[in-house]
């Protein structure tokens, strides 16, 4: 078993596709399958279901994967730690923060809108992208120091702090019903399934709050957070909730974004967490950066 297996493994997981994992590896679709296929012949377990075309990852796949992911982000650590050791010793002023994003709902913040930031406080600061609970498991373990997060968090040790709201539009079908306007209202939504929004689930109520407000009953339904699981739910109609101006992936046709009607607008809030013990000059400064660049 290699760190290059592990990759592998995480990118056809997203992907649902071989090819297109190859493509973000930078690799041909053979040997990236080759390596796969030799990872399995190691474990004596079966990763993915090949037919045709088409490939499922397995129960065990699923778990292997999220065990693979946090070594390759505790590897990913070790090759930092020079830079981070030195400029630790040098100025002090080291910083992890980790943002839940989701590559299907937009990033909130890009590694370029940190410069400003790097530059003002000398901080030296390491950006770790996950779901809402991986960046929340970063925090209790102290892999991470901050996370932003949507949606509040109430646990026993953690500081919760608002730091900006976010306008929600969808993602649909471009070829459906929902597609062919511009704007769309949240009792047209209801009778669709609504992705449930586990790698963001602090959000959840949010969403189900905005509907419940208007005496409609969301209906939810969980997709296997890959590229091909959204794609499926969305070509049967479904429904998902994005950040509005979320990126949405470049190569991927017959999808759009649709405004929601002004009557049916809300906003997703996002906080920042960290421990109690988290120093209070570094929470300040933080707290006031995001709130001037996410406004």
């Amino acid at each position: 078993m290699n760190i290059g297996q592990l990759e592998h493994v995480v990118e056809v997981i997203r992907f649902s596709s071989f090819a297109l994992a190859a493509k973000a590896r930078h690799a041909s679709p053979q040997a990236l399958s080759k390596a796969v296929s030799n990872l399995e012949r190691e474990l004596g377990v079966k990763l993915f279901e090949r037919t045709g075309r088409s490939i499922e990852a397995t129960p065990f796949a699923r778990e292997f994967e999220k065990r693979a992911r946090h070594i390759l982000f505790e590897l990913e650590q070790l090759r930092r730690f020079p830079a981070v050791f030195f400029a630790e010793a040098s100025e002090g002023r080291s910083f992890r923060l980790a943002i839940s994003d989701s590559s299907y709902r937009g990033l909130i913040l890009t590694e370029q809108d940190f410069a400003p930031l790097r530059d003002e406080s000398g901080f030296n600061i390491e950006l770790y992208r996950a779901s809402s609970d991986s960046c929340l498991s970063a925090i209790r373990q102290d892999i991470a120091d901050v996370a932003i997060l949507p949606g509040p968090v109430d646990e026993v040790g953690l500081r919760c702090f608002p730091v900006h709201k976010s306008h929600a539009s969808v993602i649909v079908d471009k070829r459906g019903p929902l597609g062919l306007d511009g704007m769309v209202s949240l009792a047209e939504i209801e009778s669709r399934p609504i992705a449930c929004p586990l790698d963001i689930r602090f959000v959840r109520p949010y969403i189900e709050s905005q509907f419940q407000a208007r005496g409609l009953t969301p209906r939810f339904q969980f997709v296997e957070p890959t590229l091909n699981g959204f794609l499926s739910f969305l070509r049967n109609g479904g429904v998902v909730f994005i950040r509005k101006g979320g990126s949405i992936p470049k190569d991927v046709a017959g999808i759009c974004e649709v405004d929601l009607q002004d009557r049916d607008s809300f906003a997703i809030p996002f906080f920042l967490v960290c421990k109690v013990g988290c120093p209070p000059e570094t929470v300040e400064l933080m707290i006031a950066f995001f709130r001037e660049k996410l406004g």
